[in-house]
């Protein structure tokens, strides 16, 4: 019994990166970002909103997706409270189904993203593609040097 869930968890496995892969030959990048958006509202914080605005007005700013902050109103009493929920973060998330120049994508993204005004305390990059260890931890030494930031 437990070869058979093991073949059929491979098996399921190898469905969805098959899927995933044809993504990017349907040209279904935002298709991808809504999953990724699913994903981080399920796995990592549940204060995400996506990102909205033609590119004409400034685009998305190189964040598919980031948190808002959240204000609670004490019970019992009209007077709003500036106290931040549970001290949430605020996070910002890149999503690509690029297969190419990976390196260069992550470093593009994270220096338009962190272009702006408000400075995320955490990035978040989601891939199609396996991102390498060596890689990935190069850049994360990249955005922890550059930016003082870091970056899954």
């Amino acid at each position: 019994m437990t070869r058979l869930k093991e073949h059929c968890r491979s098996a399921l496995e190898r469905e969805i990166r098959f899927q995933l892969e044809q993504l990017s030959v349907r040209n279904a990048h935002h298709d991808f970002e809504v999953i990724c958006r699913r994903h981080a509202r399920a796995r990592i914080c549940d204060r995400v909103i996506p990102a909205t605005g033609p590119v004409a007005d400034g685009g998305d700013q190189g964040r598919d997706f980031e948190t808002f902050k959240s204000y609670k109103v004490p019970t019992g009493t009209t007077v709003f409270a500036g106290s931040d929920l549970s001290g949430a973060k605020d996070f910002v998330f890149a999503c690509t189904t690029q297969k190419k120049k990976l390196g260069e994508k992550i470093k593009t993204d994270l220096t338009t993203m962190l272009s702006g005004v408000e400075k995320p305390d955490r990035v978040y990059f989601y891939s199609v593609q396996d991102i390498p260890v060596a890689l990935r931890h190069k850049y994360q030494k990249w955005a922890r040097e550059k930016y003082d930031i870091g970056l899954d």
